[in-house]
């Protein structure tokens, strides 16, 4: 259950929120403790054109998100202010109807120089949220760009919007940002033009479309309805998880411990993938141009096998990482995201995440919301050593090379693990 005082005390989840938007040490620490409601609520990223009435959009779903009974939650991303560095508030002020239901918490943050659509404190506000009992988060980006796509890594559910009167409005939102949406919204569809703008949605992309008039309603019931259906499918691989349910592919498993021989074991689970005409990709994070006799063999031996090295050639320093080593790491994620969203997929290995993860060169927020996207279609595999125990409670599967440390097989030989 939420925690009660973030569920019921909404002065303090505000003031939360400010400090971890701060980066106060205090937040940190809060944000700490509550990881574990990380993955509790539906997320819902919105990014679209400017001009394209996102916010209106937002305002009409929270709406319709209110007389179904749900709590709702909105992260609304300003552009800094060059005065105060702070969120111009635009965003709050079209959605004013809502400013007074105890159900609905909107916060707007500025960007401050991050990159990307969201600022730098976006998934742990989420958290908070999270943690506060909100069934939905809504996401509403900067505007749209070539590399404002990180919604993406954070949100379930990804509304890419435009709206009639942009020339040609495949080329306006397709710079980097077609590929990351679940559903295109063509809102203002009362306007000249709408019919050919959706029209030609459809023919440029494989995503479902539709046309919506959020100040008027129209539409909004359709899109309430795609968004529903993701939540409950999301929801129903959640209660199959917690089940137990045992899976050819669709599994989760982290190998810990400090020189165990865990990548070699990913190794050759992935070669034993690929002898059976599977797909198999391994991301090795912070490990650049290491050259040992695994790999090689790996690379030889499996025709379906990519394996790519996202490091630099040097030790990170965990008290003071390089900033090039962040950016590797992020890069590296990224790449699990697109992976996980392409679900061609059938085994993706993150080798020493967990380092990554230790040294702070990622999240664990994402790497979670990289486990809750993972679809049943493909095995995930987590390797090196001091792994999180928010990550240790989702994997179906946990073994430092000796035993299954997993509550539910406690005990059995990790040789299980390896022939799966």
């Amino acid at each position: 259950m939420p925690d009660k005082k973030l569920s019921t005390d909404m002065l303090s989840l505000a003031r939360l929120i400010r400090d971890i938007d701060d980066d106060l040490p205090e937040a940190r620490s809060e944000l700490k403790r509550l990881a574990k409601y990380s993955g509790s609520s539906y997320i819902i990223g919105v990014t679209g054109s400017p001009g394209a009435g996102k916010s209106t959009l937002i305002a009409a779903l929270i709406t319709k998100l209110r007389k179904e009974g749900k709590t709702v939650g909105v992260i609304a991303v300003d552009p800094t202010s060059p005065f105060s560095g702070g969120a111009v508030l635009g965003d709050r002020i079209r959605m004013k109807e809502h400013n007074n239901d105890e159900g609905v918490f909107i916060k707007s943050v500025a960007t401050r120089g991050a990159m990307g659509g969201l600022s730098r404190s976006v998934a742990d506000i989420a958290l908070a949220l999270e943690a506060s009992g909100k069934d939905v988060i809504i996401m509403e980006t900067v505007g749209v760009g070539q590399d404002e796509v990180e919604v993406f890594r954070v949100a379930s559910h990804v509304l890419v919007v435009t709206s009639p009167g942009f020339g040609d409005e495949i080329q306006a939102i397709k710079a980097g940002v077609l590929e990351i949406a679940d559903t295109l919204v063509v809102n203002k569809c009362d306007l000249p033009g709408a019919e050919k703008v959706v029209q030609e949605l459809k023919e440029g992309t494989d995503k479902e479309v539709i046309a919506t008039d959020a100040i008027r309603g129209t539409g909004i019931d359709s899109l309430y309805e795609k968004l529903i259906r993701g939540s409950d499918a999301r929801e129903e691989r959640k209660k199959g998880a917690k089940r137990g349910a045992k899976l050819e592919k669709g599994l989760v498993q982290v190998y810990t411990g400090e020189g165990k021989g865990k990548t070699t074991a990913s190794l050759g689970l992935a070669l034993r993938a690929s002898g059976h005409g599977l797909k198999g990709f391994i991301i090795q994070f912070m490990k650049g141009n290491i050259e040992y006799g695994e790999l090689e063999a790996a690379k030889r031996l499996a025709p379906n096998l990519t394996i790519k090295q996202m490091g630099r050639e040097s030790f990170v320093d965990k008290e003071n990482p390089d900033p090039v080593d962040i950016q590797m790491a992020g890069d590296a994620l990224k790449l699990a995201f697109d992976l996980v969203k392409d679900a061609s997929i059938d085994l993706l290995v993150l080798d020493e995440i967990n380092v990554a993860l230790d040294f702070k060169l990622v999240k664990l927020f994402d790497v979670l919301k990289l486990i809750d996207a993972k679809p049943q279609t493909m095995e995930l595999i987590l390797t090196g050593r001091y792994a999180p125990k928010e990550i240790i409670e989702r994997a179906d599967l946990v073994t430092e090379m000796k035993e299954i440390k997993h509550y539910y097989k406690n005990g059995i030989d990790a040789r299980v693990g390896i022939e799966r």
